[in-house]
C-alpha cells in the first residue's frame, strides 16, 4: 500500500522497471523500480510572477486536476535519478503569453540528474494555456510550477 500526503503523481512506462537487480556500465547494482513505486508531488497552485498583477491566474486548459494528470502521463522518472537515488524538487518558471503559448521556459531550482531536462521537456510539451487577465484582456504572465520528484513510501505493515 502507498501513501502520502498532497498531491500524488503515479508515473507510468518507464522502459527500465525490471525485477531483480542490474548491473551499470561502472558494475554497480541499479535497483529495480516498478512505476507504482515511483511518485512525482507537484503542489495545487504556484505565484504568479509578483511585477504582474492580474485578475486572473493563467490556466492549464482543464484546470490544475488535469495539469496533474498531465504530468502524471506524460514525466518520466529519469534513469540516472532512479540509479543515483535522487529525489528532490525541480522548480521550473516560464511564461504564459497572450495567445495561451508557453515560451521563457527556465529551470529556477535545480535537481540534477536528468530530472530538469525532464521537467522542461514536459513544460515544452504543454499544450496552449488560458492566459491571464487583466483589466478583461489577456496579458503575458510569468509562472512557477514546483515538481517534486520521491520515490514511493510503503506504508508501515499492520501488526495481525
Amino acid at each position: 500500500m502507498l501513501y502520502k500526503t498532497g498531491i500524488i503523481l503515479l508515473l507510468s512506462g518507464l522502459s527500465y522497471a525490471a525485477s531483480g537487480q542490474q548491473a551499470d556500465t561502472a558494475g554497480k547494482p541499479i535497483p529495480s523500480y516498478d512505476p507504482k513505486d515511483i511518485l512525482i508531488d507537484a503542489p495545487p497552485s504556484a505565484p504568479v510572477d509578483a511585477r504582474q498583477e492580474v485578475e486572473q491566474m493563467p490556466e492549464f486548459p482543464g484546470g490544475q486536476r488535469a495539469l496533474m494528470s498531465y504530468l502524471s502521463r506524460t514525466l518520466e522518472y529519469p534513469h540516472k535519478a532512479v540509479v543515483d537515488g535522487v529525489e528532490g524538487k525541480v522548480l521550473v518558471e516560464f511564461v504564459v503569453c497572450e495567445n495561451g503559448a508557453l515560451c521563457e521556459e527556465k529551470i529556477i531550482k535545480s535537481l540534477g540528474s536528468g530530472c530538469d531536462e525532464e521537467v522542461l521537456r514536459v513544460v515544452k510539451k504543454m499544450p496552449k494555456w488560458k492566459p491571464a487577465l487583466k483589466d478583461g484582456k489577456p496579458v503575458k504572465t510569468s509562472y512557477r510550477l514546483p515538481v517534486q520528484f520521491k520515490f514511493a513510501e510503503e506504508a508501515p505493515k499492520e501488526k495481525k
